[in-house]
């Protein structure tokens, strides 16, 4: 199992104090930000927001997500991409 794989189905199926100790000291691969974003856990979020920047795609799936508090938390953390910056204006502005 590549480690991508392996951080992709820890961030999607993983038990929240083990993944919670992961991300305090693990950047994760591109996929398992999106799986992270995905499974909606808002404390899990915030935490790996604090201490990373996301992808353009993550960025992109917590538009997706839609919510605000974390979209205006993440942004408050790092700028956000031109493709999140437009997926948000077509979904709360348009």
């Amino acid at each position: 199992m590549s480690d991508e794989t392996f951080e992709t189905n820890l961030a999607k199926t993983a038990d929240v104090n083990e993944l919670k100790s992961f991300l305090e000291h693990t950047w994760l691969c591109i996929p398992a930000q999106v799986a992270l974003i995905a499974r909606g856990d808002e404390a899990l979020i915030k935490l790996y927001i604090s201490t990373y920047n996301l992808s353009e795609e993550a960025q992109c799936e917590l538009v997706r997500l839609g919510n605000r508090e974390l979209l205006l938390y993440a942004v408050e953390k790092a700028p956000i991409s031109r493709n999140a910056t437009r997926l948000l204006i077509e979904k709360f502005v348009v």
